[in-house]
């Protein structure tokens, strides 16, 4: 599951948008999709947090939501 912020004390041990740039920036990744996000999150707007990762961090960022299918290859054209 994906948190908007981290969780106070990590009660909560699920990634945060933060947690999913520090790892795109530590990695080679070209793209990442997040698959499963809190129940809040959803009032946050997913896409357009994914959207200001990916241009934060230069990847690939989506934000999954129930029926998308990728092709492999398109995710990692530049």
């Amino acid at each position: 599951m994906v948190l908007l912020a981290e969780a106070p004390e990590r009660i909560i041990d699920h990634l945060s948008f933060g947690d999913v740039k520090e790892i795109l920036k530590d990695t080679g990744a070209k793209a990442v999709i997040l698959p499963h996000f809190g129940s809040w999150i959803p009032q946050a707007n997913p896409s357009e947090l994914a959207e200001r990762l990916s241009h934060e961090t230069g990847r690939k960022v989506i934000a999954a939501r129930g029926g998308m299918t990728f092709e492999v290859v398109d995710l990692l054209k530049d």
